[in-house]
């Protein structure tokens, strides 16, 4: 399985890196990397693992979920976890990705 996390705090990358540690994993610590990772990928991810909030400012999870959406279907991940503590801006990016036929749901990260 491949998994992209995207985040901005390296103390998630450290503890995601822990529970998904037999799995092919790609960390993005910005949304420009993120974006990166998902355009330049030969096949989709099977599990994105997004925050909203990266650092103070712009882009943000929402960006990142737009370039999600923008994606031909064949590349989008599979499926989308987003962990934000921001409960609005996460329910939109749930929103936009939910509307483009996007698997995903919001899981605090704890």
């Amino acid at each position: 399985m491949r998994i992209l996390i995207a985040d901005d705090d390296s103390e998630r990358h450290v503890k995601f890196g822990v529970m998904y540690a037999h799995y092919d994993r790609s960390h993005a610590r910005s949304v420009e990397e993120a974006i990166q990772f998902l355009d330049m990928a030969s096949q989709p991810f099977d599990v994105a693992l997004l925050d909203h909030g990266f650092g103070t400012g712009f882009p943000t999870g929402t960006d990142l979920a737009k370039f999600i959406v923008s994606l031909p279907e064949d590349k989008r991940p599979r499926k989308v976890i987003i962990h934000s503590w921001y409960d609005g801006g996460a329910r939109e990016m749930e929103a936009l990705l939910k509307a483009a036929g996007v698997v995903c749901g919001v899981k605090p990260f704890t």
